[in-house]
């Protein structure tokens, strides 16, 4: 999401508030499921902050905070108001998107359709297949750890066990 330039010397004023949370609602339907991190580096690059303090950081959890979100697998992810959050199944490719920036349950929503396909599969295929699945060229060590987080969310939630041939829908 590329959001109109901003006029950083108007970041502060509390008639701003209403434009920030505009921001934020924008990259929130055109990204989400979004994390917060995302939705905060979309409005600092809009106000052409290079560094941030913990007033800007601040300022803009606070106005995040008032907007409709869900907790899932420790994070904080917003919906678009079109998508619900029990019945999305979806998973995006990576595209743009840093392997941690993509929320826990889109690497659960992932690993499910790969096991709808695959049945059963070791952990290490799953992982792989679910890499590719999101376009990931390598699958790093850090990319391993995110995408296991989205099998342990399966798992916690009692969607997978794990078996002696491997992971497998419940």
């Amino acid at each position: 999401t590329v959001l109109k330039a901003a006029d950083p010397d108007r970041f502060f004023e509390p008639s701003e508030n209403t434009h920030l949370v505009q921001m934020m609602q924008q990259v929130i339907v055109e990204e989400g499921p979004v994390i917060d991190r995302i939705i905060i580096k979309r409005v600092i690059d809009a106000y052409g902050f290079k560094r941030t303090g913990n007033r800007i950081q601040l300022r803009l959890a606070q106005l995040l905070s008032t907007l409709p979100n869900q907790e899932s697998a420790s994070q904080t992810v917003y919906w678009p108001v079109h998508l619900n959050p029990e019945t999305w199944c979806d998973y995006r490719e990576m595209g743009e998107r840093d392997v941690a920036d993509i929320p826990v349950i889109e690497m659960a929503q992932c690993a499910k359709q790969m096991l709808m396909q695959l049945v059963v599969a070791e952990e290490e295929a799953l992982i792989k297949t679910m890499g590719n699945s999101f376009g990931m060229g390598r699958v790093t060590r850090q990319s391993q750890d995110k995408l296991r987080a989205g099998v342990d969310l399966l798992q916690a939630i009692g969607q997978i066990e794990h078996t002696a041939s491997g992971w497998k829908l419940i």
